[in-house]
């Protein structure tokens, strides 16, 4: 890995994996399996956390400790070479036959979750590419929120496959004292909770109704500011300093997370030099300036539509989108508090490098910075 390489953020005056696959136990080689997405029948649930579930599914497969598992990133450029547009049109299992077996996949898992009156069933089906059979399924009742959806899927892991699951995703319910809608996922790295991707505007909204942060800067003090545009609810916050970010984590329950906790996620414990892996940085991974500022959009993207950038712990846009305030000082002079992670607006490589520093003053703000808070493990 390259060494850690420090840079100061110009603030005044600017306008404006998926998996780790671990080499095979030589004394065993474990299948490799291909994780399609999750089905929906009559159920209502977001499309990130759809996603996030398929990306559970694969991480709980790969902690069992009896299977490889192709990265996500992979499917979706196969699938996308056959002209199809989402893992919703490979849901029929011919489909994930033809690209399992073009991925040299040995099984493939699907999971489908249909509603039944009041109750929603999950189902998981493993197919043997070799001998053209399921080779096992199992089904689990529960009721129909997130929280139970999960413990659904673990219930039918735990069938399926003889390990016990715990939920590494969780939902934290809408209440008073923290922003409806935020998720947190336990990062083993860091030995902690990180909210699964940078504050939204519409957590940062809930915040201001609730009467404990203050309004950030808005379009009418810089056009690439997100608040106050109608149609970014799902974009980062940006355009806030040091110490309201810290404002928004203790309210969320929570705080900024260290500069050392960062980086153990976004390396992986520093094996890896990106949060996805070795591979550059490209519009598949990060929101950054190629062929334009944020891809060609001129803005940020909304937070997780860049699925190939998740880091080991299916973490989104910790390189790229925004620079996220960490509650660590640069250095001894308590001048500038550290940023991490790169934006949408650089096009440096280095920057969206797990190692790579920043800067800013904890009273400045710009286009370009947002955050990402961390709490202690329930």
């Amino acid at each position: 890995m390259a060494p850690r390489t420090s840079a100061r953020v110009l603030l005044m005056g600017l306008v404006g994996s998926f998996l780790f696959l671990p080499a095979p136990r030589a004394a065993e080689q474990r299948p490799i399996v291909a994780v399609f997405g999750v089905e929906l029948e009559g159920v209502k649930l977001s499309k990130q956390f759809q996603n996030s579930l398929a990306n559970y599914l694969a991480t709980r497969l790969t902690e069992s400790g009896k299977y490889q598992v192709i990265p996500r990133d992979q499917l979706k450029k196969r699938l996308l070479g056959q002209k199809k547009k989402s893992f919703k049109e490979c849901y029929d299992q011919s489909c994930q036959i033809e690209i399992g077996k073009e991925l040299a996949a040995e099984k493939t898992l699907s999971a489908r979750i249909a509603k039944l009156g009041k109750r929603c069933t999950v189902s998981l089906t493993l197919y043997d590419l070799k001998k053209s059979t399921t080779e096992a399924a199992a089904s689990q009742h529960g009721k129909c929120g997130e929280d139970n959806v999960i413990d659904s899927i673990d219930k039918a892991l735990n069938k399926l496959f003889g390990v016990a699951m715990s939920p590494v995703v969780s939902k934290t319910p809408a209440s008073k004292s923290g922003p409806a809608g935020i998720e947190w996922v336990h990062s083993s790295p860091a030995g902690i909770d990180f909210t699964k991707s940078e504050v939204t505007v519409a957590q940062y909204r809930a915040c201001v109704k609730a009467g404990k942060c203050s309004e950030p800067k808005t379009k009418s003090d810089d056009k690439y500011c997100n608040w106050g545009n109608t149609d970014r609810d799902q974009h980062p916050i940006n355009c806030v300093d040091w110490n309201q970010a810290t404002a928004f984590c203790e309210w969320a329950g929570g705080r900024l997370p260290t500069e050392q906790e960062w980086e153990a996620e976004a390396s992986n414990k520093g094996s890896r030099k990106y949060p996805w892996g070795e591979e550059e940085v490209n519009c598949d991974r990060a929101a950054w300036d190629q062929g334009g500022h944020g891809c060609g959009r001129d803005s940020t993207w909304p937070v997780c539509a860049k699925e190939g950038g998740n880091s080991a712990s299916g973490l989104c846009d910790m390189s790229g989108n925004v620079w996220e305030w960490v509650s660590s000082w640069e250095d001894n002079t308590q001048k500038a508090h550290v940023l991490r992670g790169g934006s949408w607006w650089n096009n440096g490589k280095v920057a969206f490098r797990a190692s790579y520093r920043a800067a800013g003053n904890p009273s400045s703000w710009t286009v370009l910075i947002g955050l990402r808070c961390v709490r202690a493990s329930p």
